[in-house]
């Protein structure tokens, strides 16, 4: 980058490369919201299905499965104490 603030004209390799890396970044993470949003049958499809509706039935499918509930408070109780055992 220049003083003025402009940047040169050679570094538009150094954006591009960046794009790529963000690529590289951001499209697992949003092929795993995808697939937390999607339905079985989407996320196991052959070929792959890259749109599908949109439905929350594996987050109510896990709530009746998993007490995360439990886990949730067990995760607060340990955090809470182990802040308080560092201050103390």
């Amino acid at each position: 980058m220049r003083r003025d603030g402009t940047t040169a004209d050679g570094a538009w390799w150094l954006y591009f490369l960046l794009a790529i890396f963000a690529a590289i970044v951001l499209i697992p993470f949003l092929w795993m919201v995808k697939s937390a949003l999607a339905r079985q049958e989407d996320v196991f499809a052959i070929p792959p299905r890259l749109f599908s509706t949109p439905t929350l039935e594996n987050f109510a499918r896990l709530a009746e499965q998993v007490p995360i509930v439990r886990y949730f408070g067990n995760s607060v109780f340990f955090a809470t104490a182990t802040t308080l055992v560092t201050l103390g």
